[in-house]
């Protein structure tokens, strides 16, 4: 390391020790994928899938007050949520699978030891007892579309997932409080599961006193399961941090955020945090809003989602993207606010911000006629991402509109076709990439102030420039999810697997 670029690191950081110092940490995307707040972009149980859920504590030192909420695909309204209480280095899991009866949506089940308000704990000790469930409820949703299927239990059985840390739980071996004996057994030897009898929302008050501020250090993961079909993939989901502010310990002033495990709060807007921080084109930019709701937004933005896919036309090879906009609910009920376009119409049920779609051959071309995949003008009306979650069906002409890997019900009218829906002349030749961009005419979300840092590593020199800062886009997340169906019969030969989809920014100052 030459003289210059040690010099550099130094000046680097000194600034961010003496940030963190004097403020608290911005919100940001995690690259170690642990944080106080986890998104998780997708779950279904459509077309015969399931959805198995992980939700770890990394924290060795204290426990965790979780609140984990399931949101559906449309509207972004909550079909069932409960409190979670994790001892150190604890992991909860659990599935989402089809309601117990056709009058039902999607339900969660687990028998997992982990502390739950409501309890999963099962009161039947047969062994062939059914293990114990949420039903996820259309309560929160019945009034914001006119059109009968729009109030339906049906809207339960996709959408994305919400977990929020509320509180840190300190362990302490020698006096150890009432809810650290709750949560977990501090006896040695052979296994003992904790009480978890007296977590339940009435019992709540009787612990503020015992519990920290949120601190971090959660993790998890999602796998898509079809038992039927033969397969399976999974995803990490998306982790921030700074959602609370982290200050000393000797300057703490926030309060620990545990509610009651029906409530609505914490959710993605109530964050004690308006300012964010990412990194773009070698810069770090940290910016500054009025609203907490905005600093999360401005953490997710992108200026277009980018991604590689597959499809043959006889239905053998797919592939889904999952566009997920969990903050959109936040700027569309009433009226549409920036950075969205539209506000969401109860007549119709949508809420729609167009895009376009460029799809490129693997020889980075656009074809009319090819062994490679070819982009081609989508039906009429143009795409539109018109849900919070959004499904887009890469897939033949005769799909159009249609999402086939995982039956969505909430599936954009575009689906790229390979070679124009015909037959592929020679196999083996599937396959391609696209950019989902947004269309805006304006500035998608300004921020108050900010502050952009450049690292010159050659001169030795750190610089930076206030001011505030626009950025384009939308807020949105996605997974790309392919599945390879070759045989259905015994022994199955299929497969499936997921990626992140990647994300771009365009960042503009004074």
């Amino acid at each position: 390391m030459t003289l210059a670029i040690r010099r550099a690191a130094f000046l680097l950081a000194s600034l961010l020790a003496t940030f963190s110092a004097a403020q608290a940490q911005p919100v940001s995307l995690s690259a170690e994928g642990i944080g106080q707040v986890l998104i998780y972009p997708y779950y279904t149980v459509r077309n015969g899938w399931t959805t198995l859920l992980s939700i770890v504590n990394n924290d060795s030192v204290n426990g965790k007050a979780v609140k984990v909420r399931f949101l559906e695909g449309k509207n972004g309204a909550s079909v069932a949520s409960f409190n979670l209480f994790l001892a150190p280095d604890d992991i909860w899991t659990g599935a989402v699978v089809p309601g117990s009866s056709d009058t039902k949506g999607a339900r969660l089940i687990s028998n997992d030891d982990s502390c739950t308000t409501p309890s999963f704990r099962s009161l039947q000790t047969l062994i062939a007892a059914p293990p114990p469930s949420i039903e996820f409820s259309n309560q929160t949703y019945v009034a914001d579309g006119d059109l009968p299927a729009l109030q339906t239990i049906d809207r339960t059985r996709e959408g994305y997932i919400e977990v929020i840390e509320m509180a840190s739980i300190p362990l302490d071996r020698d006096a150890p409080s009432a809810l650290q004996r709750q949560i977990y057994s501090l006896a040695t030897g052979s296994y003992r599961r904790a009480p978890c009898d007296a977590v339940n929302d009435v019992d709540l008050p009787l612990y503020m006193t015992q519990i920290s501020p949120p601190s971090g250090g959660l993790s998890g993961a999602a796998t898509l399961v079809n038992v039927v079909g033969g397969a399976s993939t999974e995803y990490t989901p998306v982790a921030l941090n700074g959602f609370w502010l982290t200050l000393p310990t000797t300057t703490t002033t926030l309060a620990p955020q545990l509610t009651a495990s029906n409530s609505p709060l914490p959710n993605l807007s109530s964050g004690a945090n308006t300012t964010s921080q990412y990194v773009h084109d070698g810069k770090t930019y940290v910016s500054r809003f009025t609203r907490s709701i905005d600093a999360v937004s401005a953490t997710l933005m992108s200026l277009e989602l980018l991604g590689e896919h597959a499809y043959t036309k006889d239905g053998i090879i797919g592939t889904t993207w999952i566009v997920s906009m969990p903050t959109k609910k936040f700027y569309t009920q009433s009226a549409a606010t920036l950075p969205f376009s539209r506000a969401w119409d109860r007549n119709v049920g949508v809420a729609c911000d167009a895009v376009i779609f460029r799809s490129f051959d693997r020889n980075a071309v656009i074809p009319v006629i090819s062994d490679d995949f070819g982009t081609r003008p989508p039906a009429p009306p143009a795409p539109t991402l018109c849900y919070s979650t959004v499904a887009v069906s890469f897939g033949g002409v005769t799909a159009r509109g249609t999402e086939l890997l995982f039956g969505s019900a909430n599936a954009l009218p575009f689906n790229g076709a390979q070679n124009l829906g015909s037959d592929v002349p020679s196999s083996g030749k599937e396959g391609g990439k696209t950019r989902l961009i947004p269309i805006f005419s304006a500035a998608s979300l300004v921020s108050a102030g900010g502050s952009v840092t450049t690292v010159d590593a050659i001169a030795g020199q750190l610089t930076t420039a206030f001011g505030p800062h626009t950025l384009y886009g939308l807020p949105m997340i996605g997974v790309a999810f392919s599945q390879s169906a070759f045989k259905t019969g015994n022994p199955q030969q299929n497969y499936a697997s997921g990626f992140r989809l990647q994300s771009t920014r365009r960042i503009t100052t004074p």
